[in-house]
């Protein structure tokens, strides 16, 4: 059992590196918004828009992530009835906005990446043919 979660290992590390030992650049991933309007000019490989995909799917992620925060703490506001007097708008409606608001940016990011897979994989059927 051991020696088999060693060899699953050393399988993934040589698939990771797989590429840079073969010669070939492994793509960096996209790490800010400037980067990303540079990539999305420039795409033109499948491997171009996977790695956009891949981008926007961590967008998701992470603002997936804000929104269940943020539906926590507007569960918190709500359930303990905290009295904020006039002041608006409330912790418990700033929460709840600010929960919906990220729900729906992964949404949109999600579809992004969606696309961008779609266009990878026409990309790969375009120039395999």
């Amino acid at each position: 059992m051991f020696s088999k979660t060693i060899g699953y290992t050393l399988l993934l590390v040589a698939v990771v590196s797989g590429s840079a030992a073969w010669g070939y650049p492994t793509p960096q991933a996209i790490q800010n918004s400037q980067e990303l309007k540079s990539a999305i000019k420039s795409a033109k490989t499948s491997e171009d828009h996977l790695r956009i995909a891949a981008y926007f799917a961590e967008q998701a992620k992470q603002l997936r992530e804000k929104s269940n925060k943020e539906e926590e703490l507007a569960s918190y506001y709500q359930e303990h009835g905290i009295n904020y007097s006039k002041k608006y708008p409330t912790p418990y409606q700033n929460a709840r906005h600010l929960a919906n608001y990220y729900s729906w940016a992964a949404d949109q990011a999600q579809q992004n990446a969606a696309t961008q897979s779609e266009l990878a994989a026409e990309t790969e059927a375009h120039f395999s043919k």
